[in-house]
């Protein structure tokens, strides 16, 4: 499994661009994408994003999208979630939607089909950074069009 630090090696060589953040708040997304994706598999793309502030618990939510999967990984406080695997051929749409009360402020909404019983389920969340999730929905639907035509 790679690092932290690979991954994010990976999504720099990848044209991959952060103008939000600044390194310092990067670090906890780069502990979180540590032992996350395989050796054999490539990052292209990630969102990284937050849970709803109305939440009482801050939840970590970083996606990232590969040659092969989309991984999800959630983490509130310690407590880190078992990541979701979405192969491309179950993705749906994905959303970035402007909030109408607070204009610096995006959501997402990831929408995708479940391997047990095909229901569909959505998982929406604050995206931190704009810019890098204009550039995974891009790839994202690129990848997603090659796996189902």
């Amino acid at each position: 499994m790679k690092s932290g630090k690979r991954v994010f090696h990976d999504l720099y060589e990848h044209h991959w661009a952060n103008d939000t953040l600044s390194p310092l708040s990067l670090g906890r997304y780069e502990k979180l994408a540590n032992k996350m994706v395989a050796e054999d598999e490539t990052v292209y793309s990630a969102l990284l994003g937050q849970g709803s502030s109305l939440s009482l618990t801050n939840q970590v939510i970083l996606v990232l999208a590969t040659n092969k999967n989309l991984i999800v990984r959630r983490q509130t406080g310690d407590i880190r979630s078992k990541d979701l695997i979405i192969p491309y051929a179950r993705f749906k749409s994905l959303t970035l939607l402007r909030d109408s009360h607070n204009y610096h402020r995006y959501y997402a909404k990831l929408r995708y089909r479940t391997h047990r019983f095909g229901k569909i389920r959505v998982l929406k969340f604050e995206i931190l950074d704009p810019t890098s999730a204009f550039h995974f929905e891009e790839f994202v639907e690129q990848k997603s069009a090659k796996n189902n035509h």
